[in-house]
């Protein structure tokens, strides 16, 4: 190395190796040293016997390059040291989102994936149209690995409609789908046994999640719920949410227990 030409090679041999001594001869990158001058050939000739003997590890290399336009490119470089250099990303969890809907109503969806190697990723939503045939998004993205990309999505008839989702990373490489997630469009949208399944889940079990989602609706963000027949608990003939709704909701929950109406 011309340590006393190039800067690079000067801080490769004082800072990494730590030698200072001229000529000094590294074998195999370091891993044998011979320094100062010999006219003991042999000196060498066991040198480069020992780097000749040394296990070679296994390495997976792969690189991708992305034009970008205007005289610029992207390239990434990923190696594996006797693993591969590149892993797929795991498979979403469920789709988030309403489990209950209305007819001609948007509704957006959510899903995130984690990545072993910390790729960035995109997404790509599958779902059951009006009509029961498959229809499937665009690849969305890119997002940082775990950030969340969503749908929109809307059904003009009732029934149950089935979403999923998948992730692809920069090299490629495409999970498994999800889990999928049933939506029921429905004109009255209460779907269980019972009225009380204000947060739609889809065990349309009445818990204190659905009481917290009341809370929310009527005292702090003072959002729209869900399922209005749902959330009218008291069966009052207006349709209206009120605190008549959640005062029987608390009975239920803690006091009374007693059971909730049928949904209408």
């Amino acid at each position: 190395m011309i340590h006393n030409v190039n800067p690079k090679a000067r801080d490769r041999i004082e800072i990494d190796l730590n030698y200072g001594t001229t000529p000094t001869l590294y074998f195999d990158g370091g891993y044998e040293i011979l320094a100062g001058a010999s006219s003991n050939l042999t000196h060498y000739q066991t040198k480069i016997e020992k780097s000749g003997e040394r296990a070679v590890a296994a390495l997976d290399l792969i690189t991708r390059v992305n034009w970008l336009g205007n005289a610029q490119i992207e390239i990434n470089v990923a190696l594996g040291n006797e693993v591969p250099a590149n892993g797929a990303p795991l498979s979403p969890g469920s789709v988030s989102g309403v489990a209950l809907a209305r007819p001609g109503i948007s509704y957006d969806f959510g899903t995130s994936a984690v990545d072993p190697d910390a790729d960035a990723l995109h997404y790509q939503f599958e779902w059951e149209t009006d009509a029961g045939s498959i229809d499937t998004s665009v690849w969305l993205g890119p997002y940082l690995a775990g950030d969340p990309a969503s749908q929109t999505l809307s059904w003009a008839t009732e029934g149950d409609h089935d979403i999923r989702s998948r992730a692809r990373d920069i090299w490629g490489e495409i999970s498994d789908w999800s889990t999928p997630k049933t939506v029921t469009v429905a004109v009255g949208c209460c779907t269980g046994s019972s009225v009380g399944n204000v947060d739609g889940s889809v065990d349309n079990l009445v818990t204190m999640g659905d009481l917290s989602v009341l809370i929310d609706h009527l005292f702090i963000s003072l959002s729209p719920i869900l399922c209005v027949d749902e959330g009218n608990v008291d069966m009052s003939t207006d349709g209206l949410v009120t605190m008549g709704d959640l005062t029987i909701l608390i009975d239920h929950l803690f006091i009374s227990l007693t059971p909730l109406p049928a949904c209408p």
